[in-house]
């Protein structure tokens, strides 16, 4: 079952890795397919999960037990970043966002669509729209402060929707709560559509494993990604388990995004903050590699 759910994903990877050491690609290559991603292919993406999701199936167990370990271990990204590397508040913000935001959307789901229906697909895209709706809004609140010293809402909802996802998912949520009934022709576009997103965004991280120096600055990388992929499930196994009393059925689809790596969001955040990505970058690569072994545990549970 796992070579079955996570060799596919991989190899999309393996192929961006092959094709950019052989330089048919390069990160100039690399980043206009994260462009067609991020605009495209995510807010489709985020309308045509929402439109076919049951919102009463969502376990709210779950989203709480997630959202407590998300919350300490983004906190403790931060506060490292900030107090024991010294960099300034908002790269550190974003290290935390980093530790705090999995990259579910294009590499989970996708695994999971390959293996499971029903109950852990639902789950996941709870956490989805609960990241998307409240940590984004959370981080930009953050990054607003940190650059301006005031909030000003406006200036707040402005920098939300510009994000591409946020309006896909509001245009889901929105479809969804007032019923309305796509036409088929809509419907099919947006599977078809959205189907690109992930196979795009994973053979850019190839091609970006390829190019990547990982041994920059690579004792701050790694425990930074140690923190996303092996203490965010320790922890809301901790919580879910000790104090929710949740069973492993309950809480696989939380540990299955909590195991997972860094999400590449944090890159869009630090160009629109004029934040320098550099040390940013290699989270994104080096926590994909060390989570695979732990969520290929959590799907063999």
């Amino acid at each position: 079952m796992i070579t079955n759910g996570m060799l596919p994903i991989l190899l999309v990877v393996i192929c961006g890795f092959m094709l950019g050491r052989t330089n048919f690609f390069n990160l100039d290559s690399a980043r206009e397919m994260n462009r067609v991603v991020f605009f495209f292919g995510m807010p489709v993406l985020g309308i045509s999960i929402l439109t076919e999701v049951d919102f009463t199936l969502f376990n709210f167990r779950i989203l709480i037990s997630y959202l407590a370990a998300q919350f300490i271990t983004g906190l403790l990204g931060g506060w490292l970043a900030h107090s024991f590397w010294h960099y300034d508040l908002k790269t550190s913000i974003l290290v935390g966002m980093s530790t705090a935001l999995a990259n579910h959307v294009l590499y989970v789901l996708p695994i999971a669509e390959n293996l499971y229906e029903g109950y852990i697909i639902t789950q996941i895209t709870a956490i989805i729209v609960m990241d998307v709706i409240l940590v984004t809004f959370v981080i930009t609140f953050l990054l607003e402060y940190a650059s301006n010293s005031t909030i000003s809402i406006k200036i707040l909802f402005k920098r939300l929707l510009r994000i591409p996802l946020v309006l896909g998912v509001l245009t889901g949520l929105t479809i969804a709560i007032t019923g309305i009934n796509l036409p088929i022709a809509i419907l099919t576009f947006l599977k078809f559509s959205y189907s690109c997103a992930a196979p795009l965004a994973l053979f850019a991280l190839g091609i970006i494993l390829a190019k990547s120096k990982l041994t920059d600055n690579l004792n701050f990388a790694l425990n930074i990604s140690i923190i996303k992929v092996l203490i965010h499930p320790v922890l809301l196994a901790v919580i879910g388990f000790g104090v929710l009393e949740l069973s492993l059925d309950d809480l696989k689809p939380g540990l299955m995004v909590a195991a997972a790596p860094c999400g590449a969001m944090v890159l869009v955040f630090a160009s629109a903050y004029n934040v320098d990505p550099k040390p940013l970058a290699p989270l994104v690569v080096i926590s994909f590699l060390l989570s695979l072994p732990g969520l290929a545990l959590v799907i063999f549970l």
